[in-house]
């Protein structure tokens, strides 16, 4: 719903999903944030510091952060935070 990935994708726009739990920085997925699904393209990024320990693992290593971005330069990149639900449904081939 809505135009954030126009003018690739429009509004009522049958895509074709295939079904994994992963996808690769710069593949179109379908994710859910908190129960809200979405179409966007996947990234990743150094954490915020506001956020970064909680990206760190036991050995000090950081992990990236998901960043969920939009075709359309109106809409703002989504930054996932480490207290939000977020899973991956699939990527879109089409």
């Amino acid at each position: 719903d809505g135009n954030s990935m126009a003018p690739i994708y429009i509004n009522g726009q049958v895509v074709f999903v295939k079904q994994c739990s992963t996808v690769e920085p710069g593949q179109v997925g379908i994710f859910s944030i908190d129960n809200e699904v979405v179409i966007k393209i996947y990234d990743t990024q150094e954490p915020d510091e506001s956020v970064r320990e909680e990206f760190t693992d036991g050995e000090g290593f950081v992990h990236p952060q998901v960043v969920l971005r939009s075709y359309n330069s109106e809409w703002e990149p989504r930054t996932i935070s480490p207290y939000q639900e977020f899973h991956v449904y699939g990527r879109v081939l089409n």
